[in-house]
C-alpha cells in the first residue's frame, strides 16, 4: 500500500487521490525555483543585487580636513563614491567602498539604505556624503582575507571607511555649519569634494581649554573643526563628537591634530587660529616610548650610529650631527622606536632606557651608541606602536636594536 503524507498546502490532494503526486511534486519544485530567483545570491551565477563588502579595521585617527566626500551611487551593484576631479577627460573619480563591520545595509522599492553599527540609517544611494577613514595598516590593506563580502566584479581603487558616515547638501552647507549654540563659539570648515588636495602639514600638539566659549589648543589657538564635530556638554565637561556621535576628545585632554595656523581670530575668539584635521587624544604619560612589535630585523652588519640621547617636547629620540662609524654625519632629530623589550624608568625625575634583564643601558643626556633600520610612517605605524603618539612626534621614524648603550660606562 503507497502512503501520502499531506503537505497542508493549498490545492494538495487528499491521501489516496490517484494520480496527483508528480503534479504535487512539478508544482513544489516550480515554488522553490521561483524562491530561488527571488532571493539574492540564490541560482546559477545569479550575483546578489548590492554588493556589499566590509572590513574589520579600527575606525582611526578621525581625519576631519582628509574626508573623502562625494554622491553615493549604486554601479553595476557596487556601492561607490563618486568624487569630483580637475580631470577634464575623467571629471568624475570612483572608489568602491569597504565598510566597517558593523554596518550593513537595507534594501526596499529600489532604495538602497547604509545603517551603521547601531541601527541607525546613515545615508542612502544617491545622498552627498562626507566619510572618515578606517585604520588599515599597509600590511592589512594587502590583505585581501581581512575583507568580507569582496567581489570580482566591483573594481579598485576602494577606500576604507570609518565610523563617520554623514550626508550633507553641498549647495547650502556653509548654512548648516553655523551652529546655534550661544554657550561654546564652534567654527566648523566647509567640506571640500575633490580628489587632488593639498593638507597642511603643521602639526598642533597641546591640551584642548575652553576660553570663555572659545575651543583652543593650549590657550593660544582658536580651533576650526571639522566639517561633521559638533560639541557636546556631559556633566559640566565639553565633549568633541565626531559625525558617528563618537567622543574624540574632552576639555583637559592633551590632543594632537595635523592642520594649519592662520592669522584671523574672532573678537569672541582671539589669537591666531588652528585649523585641525587627523585628531587624536594622546596617551597621559611624561614621555612618549614607542615599541617595535618584534618583527622588525635589524641586521647586524649595518652601520652604527652615535648621537646624543635628547626629548623633544615628549618625544624621546637622537640630537642633529648624528654621526656614522665611517665619521660623516646625517641630519636629525629623529625619533627612537625601541625593541620590544626594553623599557623606560621615570623615577625620581630621571628619564633612563633599561634594556635587558633589566639593566639600565643608557639616560637622557648620554653620547649613545646603536644600530638602527629607518622606517616609513606606515611601518612605525605597524610595527612600531607609532599610532598611539602620531602626529605628536615627527618623522623620521628608526628602530634601533638591542646593541643600543651609553658610551660614557659600560
Amino acid at each position: 500500500m503507497r502512503r501520502v503524507v499531506s503537505t497542508g498546502a493549498p490545492g494538495a490532494s487528499a491521501p489516496g487521490r490517484p494520480g496527483t503526486s508528480s503534479s504535487r511534486a512539478a508544482l513544489w519544485f516550480a515554488l522553490v525555483i521561483l524562491l530561488m530567483l527571488m532571493i539574492p545570491g540564490c541560482g546559477d551565477g545569479q550575483v546578489p543585487s548590492v554588493v556589499f563588502s566590509v572590513h574589520d579595521a579600527p575606525p582611526g585617527t578621525d581625519r576631519g580636513e582628509e574626508y573623502l566626500a562625494g554622491k553615493l551611487v549604486l554601479e553595476e551593484g557596487c556601492l561607490r563614491l563618486e568624487v569630483p576631479s580637475r580631470d577634464a577627460i575623467n571629471p568624475l573619480h570612483s572608489y568602491l567602498l569597504i565598510w566597517p563591520g558593523s554596518f550593513t545595509f537595507e534594501e526596499e522599492a529600489g532604495t538602497v539604505r547604509i545603517v551603521d553599527g547601531g541601527g541607525r540609517t546613515a545615508a542612502q544611494v544617491g545622498d552627498h556624503i562626507r566619510l572618515s577613514r578606517a585604520a588599515p595598516t599597509e600590511r592589512k590593506a594587502r590583505d585581501p582575507a581581512l575583507i568580507t563580502g569582496d567581489s570580482e566584479e566591483c573594481e579598485e581603487p576602494s577606500f576604507w571607511v570609518g565610523d563617520e558616515v554623514s550626508v550633507f547638501d553641498p549647495r547650502n552647507e556653509a548654512t548648516i555649519l553655523k551652529l546655534p549654540d550661544p554657550e561654546i563659539l564652534f567654527p566648523r570648515q566647509k567640506t571640500v569634494m575633490a580628489v587632488e588636495r593639498a593638507f597642511p602639514l603643521a602639526a598642533g600638539v597641546g591640551e584642548l581649554v575652553l576660553d570663555g566659549g572659545c575651543l583652543k589648543l593650549d590657550d593660544e589657538h582658536p580651533i576650526i573643526w571639522p566639517a561633521g564635530f559638533t560639541p557636546h556638554v556631559e556633566d559640566g565637561v565639553v565633549h568633541v563628537r565626531n559625525g558617528a556621535g563618537r567622543t574624540i576628545a574632552r576639555v583637559g585632554d592633551e590632543i594632537a591634530g595635523g592642520g594649519a595656523y592662520y592669522d584671523g581670530g574672532s573678537l569672541q575668539c582671539r589669537g591666531e587660529v588652528f585649523r585641525i584635521y587627523g585628531i587624536k587624544v594622546l596617551p597621559e604619560v611624561d614621555v612618549y616610548f614607542p615599541k617595535q612589535d618584534g618583527t622588525v630585523r635589524i641586521d647586524q652588519r649595518a652601520n652604527r650610529f652615535t648621537g646624543e640621547l635628547v626629548l623633544n617636547g615628549k618625544c624621546l629620540g637622537v640630537d642633529d650631527g648624528i654621526r656614522l662609524s665611517n665619521g660623516s654625519e646625517i641630519p636629525g632629530p629623529v625619533l627612537l622606536i625601541w625593541p620590544k623589550n626594553f623599557e623606560l624608568n621615570l623615577e625620581d625625575g630621571s628619564v633612563e632606557i633599561v634594556g635587558y634583564r633589566g639593566r639600565v643601558v643608557a639616560r637622557l643626556g648620554d653620547r649613545v651608541q646603536f644600530r638602527a633600520l629607518v622606517l616609513t610612517y606606515e611601518q612605525a605605524i605597524e610595527q612600531g606602536g607609532l599610532e598611539a603618539i602620531t602626529p605628536a612626534c615627527s618623522s623620521p621614524y628608526w628602530a634601533v636594536g638591542e646593541d643600543f648603550k651609553s658610551v660614557e660606562y659600560p
